[in-house]
């Protein structure tokens, strides 16, 4: 992606069995650090993950959000 074409590998979760990209989520879990635990569900098979997702970065950005007017703002 350095010369500026997309890749052609999928981003995020895709269902290993059906090869779907629709999850329902069936359960969210804080979890020490940050992190956060989610349950999912894949909508065409019914297949079952768990995913870990964490921050990157700077964690003292990860309260803030940037407005519509370019401002950041808890």
């Amino acid at each position: 992606m350095k010369d500026g074409t997309k890749s052609a590998e999928p981003v995020g979760l895709v269902c290993r069995r059906c090869g779907c990209r629709h999850f329902f989520v069936t359960h969210t879990e804080p979890i020490k650090d940050g992190a956060v635990r989610r349950r999912r569900v894949c909508r065409h098979c019914g297949a079952k993950y768990v995913s870990l997702e964490t921050l990157t970065g700077d964690p003292a950005w990860s309260q803030f959000v940037r407005k519509k007017d370019g401002a950041d703002g808890p």
